[in-house]
């Protein structure tokens, strides 16, 4: 059963392979907190300690190897070298460029090539005909950014029932928020989308200023551990001893240069 509504928190005090950093004179503490916005189901929000790895990558995608090569340098295509002598010409000029010889030499590559031409690659052939190799003149070519997804990593020992409760209710908004669920629950045809999250990095009570700001998220996947310390123990309730709770989000959006300069 989903719990309902309400602020959930979780202290790592239990363990000492859990991390949390404290001021002494303030006692503030780091946290993560998260929020869903509007949805088929609301949580307040969940207050966590900070978990032992906080990372983040800013990762772009490009077509590496693309290779521009002689293509590049003729700049025309198969049906140009084949068929008119203004094509032809323009062939002869760039061929004497990129082998390094005479407009002569270019013109008795170029009949031999139009003679068979469709018959096999034109780079292969100008360069077993003059004894050289071709540069393939590999270029990148950006396409965009790649989204950012947040791996988190929770160890959970509660010390009482009330802490039992609350690791119980955070795994389960967990678990709800990362499924979809039936626009209409009769015919099951159409998915809705599952909720969004809000995260934040958390220090002294206000948002921490030195650690990236993320987006709206989607929950990937949510892992549980119920023995992961490779034993399977419960309290007198069947409440497990310790529990391993790990979750990655993918951000809804793509960064741009605006959004770091902003704090992502």
């Amino acid at each position: 059963m989903v719990p309902a509504g309400g602020f959930l928190k979780y202290d790592a005090q239990i363990s000492d392979n859990m991390f949390e950093t404290s001021n002494a004179a303030t006692g503030s503490r780091n946290k993560i907190t998260s929020k869903t916005p509007k949805g088929s189901f609301t949580t307040s929000a969940i207050a966590l300690y900070m978990p032992p790895a906080v990372k983040v990558s800013y990762n772009q995608s490009y077509d590496a190897d693309t290779e521009v090569g002689l293509t590049g340098d003729l700049a025309v295509t198969g049906a140009d070298i084949v068929s008119a002598t203004g094509a032809a010409a323009k062939v002869e000029a760039a061929l004497a460029g990129v082998i390094g010889g005479t407009v002569r030499e270019a013109k008795k590559i170029l009949g031999e090539f139009v003679s068979i031409a469709g018959l096999g690659d034109p780079v292969r052939f100008i360069a077993k005909r003059t004894g050289t190799a071709v540069n393939p003149r590999n270029e990148a070519f950006y396409n965009t950014p790649t989204q950012r997804t947040f791996s988190f990593t929770f160890d959970f020992w509660p010390r009482n029932r009330k802490e039992a409760e609350a690791v119980d209710k955070i795994i389960a908004i967990f678990k709800y928020n990362s499924a979809p669920g039936f626009a209409d629950k009769t015919l099951q045809s159409v998915f809705t989308i599952p909720n969004y999250w809000r995260i934040s990095y958390m220090y002294n009570n206000g948002e921490n200023p030195h650690l990236n700001k993320i987006g709206a998220c989607y929950c990937q996947d949510v892992n549980i551990d119920y023995a992961p310390d490779g034993q399977y123990t419960t309290f007198e309730n069947g409440m497990p001893v310790h529990t391993k709770m790990s979750v990655t989000m993918l951000e809804d959006r793509i960064i741009t240069k605006q959004d770091i300069e902003a704090g992502a």
